[in-house]
């Protein structure tokens, strides 16, 4: 188990490069007096902006703020502000003796109904594990994977240069080109 957990660290955090498939989308739908959201159990931060749609089809951004600013807003704001929601906060919450941590999106104004906000976070994978069994990255990523922890097993062994050292470097160089490939060229 540590050299699956070992491995997975070295395949999914390489030195000096990030995921692109650890990049996914999300929706978030808000409820009528809620100020605050939980988002995606693997959410490890929020990338870019939020947006949601109007009823006329444009997309609205919601900007990014910090925490201790959204609750000055609320403060300041004793009457209570509703509306659709201009500004965010991302905050972590402790985690508990059956839970991990968790990021939460606290919002403002409070919505005054529902509304679907759109997203991109970067994930923090699990650990692979029988409960888990489907790593994210596809099959030139998975063949990165298994050398990574074929590669930590040698290492517990003594054996720092061995042959699934050698095939992680290459695969990890074969998974970063597929990677790459799904990069786009324009916007």
């Amino acid at each position: 188990a540590d050299m699956i957990s070992a491995g997975c660290r070295v395949a999914y955090y390489p030195a000096d490069y990030q995921w692109r498939f650890l990049h996914i989308n999300f929706t978030l739908d808000t409820v009528e007096g809620e100020r605050e959201y939980a988002l995606p159990d693997d959410c490890a931060a929020l990338v870019g902006t939020l947006t949601y749609e109007e009823d006329d089809g444009n997309s609205c951004n919601v900007t990014l703020v910090s925490e201790v600013a959204l609750r000055q807003r609320y403060q300041v704001n004793t009457l209570s502000a509703t509306g659709f929601p201009i500004e965010a906060a991302v905050r972590f919450e402790r985690p508990t003796a059956t839970a991990s941590s968790r990021t939460v999106l606290f919002v403002w104004p409070e919505p005054d109904g529902e509304y679907t906000m759109n997203g991109q976070c970067i994930v923090q994978p699990n650990t692979v594990s029988s409960g888990s069994q489907y790593p994210y990255g596809g099959p030139a990523f998975h063949e990165c994977l298994l050398n990574a922890i074929l590669m930590q097993c040698e290492r517990k062994l003594g054996e720092n240069d061995g042959k699934y050292a050698r095939a992680f470097a290459e695969s990890l160089v074969s998974a970063k080109r597929v990677d790459d490939q799904n990069a786009p060229d324009t916007l």
